[in-house]
């Protein structure tokens, strides 16, 4: 499970460097006339996102997505990989 103040490196997609996210919050997503509802994460990057408008400064995504596998540099890496402190 992801706790706050963690720190995460992110691995998108083959081309992308390495971004950085510090959990902000665990949230709860209830979905309009759903059967299930959702635990998502919120997260800040810790880099400048030149596409992000302004008067956003975190990004949502469903807890169940979190550690899930992506293709990166011809490989299967998690999605998020957690910043050990030293």
């Amino acid at each position: 499970m992801v706790k706050v103040g963690e720190k995460y490196r992110h691995y998108k997609s083959a081309g992308w460097d390495d971004h950085t996210y510090r959990i902000e919050s665990i949230g709860f997503f209830q979905w309009k006339d759903a059967y299930e509802d959702e635990q998502v994460v919120v997260y800040k990057p810790l880099y400048p996102i030149d596409d992000l408008p302004a008067e956003i400064d975190v990004i949502v995504r469903p807890l169940k997505e979190w550690f899930t596998e992506v293709e990166y540099n011809g490989q299967r890496v998690p999605r998020f990989t957690l910043i050990e402190d030293k």
